[in-house]
């Protein structure tokens, strides 16, 4: 996810427990549906597990609608394709052409084994509520000199999404630059000539001109039908199926039988709520989970003997993202302003003035759109908090988040902040003016994936990082940092880094960076801190970090420079005190 510049969201993918598990023995896609990957991300909180059970829920309807339709009997490839009811899936155009793009690439790179029932994966993006396809098993032939899908088969094996997706992939590979690809292939291992890829895009193109030209069926789908209705054997494995709801609004499970006509119903506290849902949405019962079924089922009077079935979850019956539900406001044709409960807001077009306050833990703001030029926008928090808990919006972690914008001379300032991040920048780009940040129960500012100049910082009273910078290109200067909890300025995740004109007192750590990441500091002034300055690697799936200060003053420390053996830390000219 990070690679693609997404934050963390539900992973999807199909459930292979009756197909490729069980392979040697009986082929059961009719009893496939998806199940959730990173289970962890659930068990976060409160939210991120909601937000699990709907993308299951929800992706579930659609493993359903394929079950129910009539594109089986359509010789598609490959023959256990799964039939995506678009219209159910993707609420949004642009979300519908991502998603044709991608099956035209999967066909014209003779990829489509990864449209299988069992082999589809998807991220549900926790933000935008939709759902993106994630590459997975393909199987490719492209580089072979027969495909697995030869032209004339594909000419009558694609499906209307292929079609539909053409146009925009020819396009795309029309536009490739063949410099970048050779160069990443090679630092990949694989040496090509440019003639070479210059076949294989041709090849690539050949086939995207005959999905353009395709006639393919229609898949016909019963939308009103979410009960698995075709499944003829109920025995699988030596165990009857017994499929499981939930009413996530009340922690409630039911389990039925194939045909629905014989059912249990109870709920459960929700601390064991958790711990069977999390192993439910991931498609796994384990011994702990079945212990639980049992001991509620007891405690409700119901005899059921859960260990003698295979469980399939379906979805929540309930409407389970209420708390999520957001207000919209647009400003022109620049920019929108999403806000959840728990916030207010006065916005001065003339003199272009936002302000908002915060008087709810889960008040959440955020703006996108296309770009905010000559904006102040600042936030004051109100709410009060309880054990720590910061609230949760979408997955947003700020109390206020800028997020995929083009910014231009924008001024931020917050104040007396509850949240995981006072301010928070995700895929944005651009010039900041100024950050004012006054006070925050936890980070100052974090910066994520994004490509980003400020020209002025200044932060003071917070209990976490005072500016924490990840997976992107950023260039500071005039930074004042005092009374940070953590680290002053955390660099890390294959960010590059350029600060000037520094100065920060009374941190934890001055300058860190990690996890592959560049940083210089042209000039900087420490004083009170554990570690002046720090470069290491915390992640295993990154290596080391390089740092290289210019000019440099560091006084009351324990350590000028903390660093592991596989990064490099430069200290250049010391400024006289």
């Amino acid at each position: 996810m990070e690679s693609k510049n997404l934050i963390e969201g539900p992973i999807l993918e199909g459930d292979e427990r009756f197909t490729i598990d069980n392979h040697k023995k009986v082929y059961r896609d009719d009893l496939s549906l998806a199940r959730l990957d990173n289970t962890n991300y659930a068990l976060k909180n409160d939210i991120n597990l909601k937000t699990s059970i709907f993308s299951i829920s929800k992706l579930n309807k659609t493993y359903i609608n394929h079950g129910n339709s009539n594109g089986k009997d359509l010789n598609f490839m490959p023959l256990d394709k799964l039939f995506v009811n678009t219209s159910y899936l993707f609420n949004k155009k642009e979300n519908l052409k991502k998603f044709q793009l991608y099956e035209s690439l999967m066909y014209a790179l003779d990829s489509q084994h990864n449209l299988s029932i069992d082999d589809r994966r998807f991220y549900f993006d926790p933000v935008y509520k939709y759902f993106k396809p994630v590459y997975y098993d393909g199987k490719s032939k492209i580089l072979e000199n027969n495909q697995s899908l030869p032209i004339e088969k594909l000419r009558t094996s694609s499906s209307i999404h292929a079609k539909e997706g053409a146009s925009s992939a020819l396009d795309l590979i029309k536009n490739l630059n063949n410099q970048k690809i050779l160069l990443r292939l090679q630092n990949n291992g694989l040496n090509m000539k440019n003639s070479e890829l210059n076949s294989v895009k041709k090849k690539i193109t050949n086939r995207l001109e005959v999905l353009l030209n395709t006639k393919p069926n229609l898949v016909q789908f019963d939308s009103e039908k979410l009960a698995l209705n075709n499944i003829q054997n109920n025995r699988v494995k030596g165990k009857e199926i017994r499929l499981v709801y939930t009413n996530a609004a009340n922690n409630k499970f039911k389990i039925c039988n194939i045909s629905l006509s014989n059912c249990i119903e109870f709920e459960t506290t929700f601390e064991n709520y958790k711990t069977l849902i999390s192993q439910m949405i991931s498609q796994k019962f384990n011994k702990k989970s079945l212990n639980i079924f049992n001991q509620e089922a007891n405690y409700n009077n119901k005899n059921f003997p859960f260990n003698k079935y295979h469980y399939l979850f379906l979805y929540d019956q309930a409407a389970i993202i209420q708390k999520n539900k957001y207000e919209l406001i647009k400003v022109g044709n620049e920019f929108n302003i999403f806000y959840s409960d728990g916030i207010n807001f006065r916005i001065d077009k003339k003199n272009k003035n936002i302000s908002f306050i915060k008087s709810k833990v889960d008040g959440r703001a955020y703006i996108n759109g296309s770009s905010i030029e000559n904006w102040s926008v600042s936030i004051l928090d109100n709410s009060t908090i309880k054990n720590d808990y910061y609230g949760n919006f979408n997955n947003l972690t700020g109390c206020l988040t800028f997020i995929d914008l083009n910014i231009k001379n924008l001024t931020i300032s917050s104040q007396d902040t509850k949240c995981e991040d006072a301010i928070n920048f995700i895929r944005s780009k651009g010039t900041i003016e100024k950050i004012d940040i006054l006070k925050s129960k936890s980070d100052g500012v974090d910066f994520d994936f994004s490509s980003l100049e400020v020209k002025n910082v200044f932060v003071n009273n917070v209990q976490g990082d005072c500016l924490d910078f990840s997976f992107g290109n950023y260039k500071i200067r005039n930074i004042i940092l005092k009374n940070c909890g953590d680290k002053a300025i955390s660099i890390g995740e294959k960010s590059k880094f350029v600060g000037a004109d520094i100065k920060i007192e009374n941190a934890l750590s001055g300058v860190s960076s990690k996890d592959s990441s560049d940083t210089i500091i042209e000039n900087v002034q420490v004083r009170k801190t554990k570690n002046c300055f720090s470069a290491y690697r915390k992640k295993q799936e990154f290596s080391g970090s390089k740092l290289v200060v210019n000019d440099y003053t560091c006084k009351n420390y324990q350590n000028k420079i903390f660093k592991d053996n596989n990064s490099i830390v430069i200290l250049n000219k010391k400024k006289e005190l």
